[in-house]
């Protein structure tokens, strides 16, 4: 599914984007693939509001200060690759 949203992020069609991510995040905590729902997380909040977004980011900085991740941007890139919104 995150190879669907990094397909989709080509094209201008952000809901479709946005629905893929969402669903990609919660098919990917059903499967304990943590890093994988953690990517789709992270591209997901590039596209909600900043209230929603900051509270995600929060939740992704966590995880990654307990794994000891300095470079989040690039892990995630990389677990969803896409071309994603700034």
């Amino acid at each position: 599914m995150l190879l669907r949203a990094g397909v989709a992020s080509l094209s201008e069609n952000s809901s479709a984007v946005k629905r893929i991510l969402t669903q990609a995040e919660a098919a990917l905590m059903e499967a304990n693939l943590v890093p994988f729902q953690l990517a789709a997380m992270y591209q997901l909040a590039r596209f909600e509001p900043e209230s929603k977004a900051a509270a995600l980011r929060l939740q992704i900085h966590e995880w990654a200060d307990r794994q000891g991740v300095l470079a989040i941007g690039p892990m995630f890139d990389a677990l969803a690759p896409g071309q994603w919104p700034d």
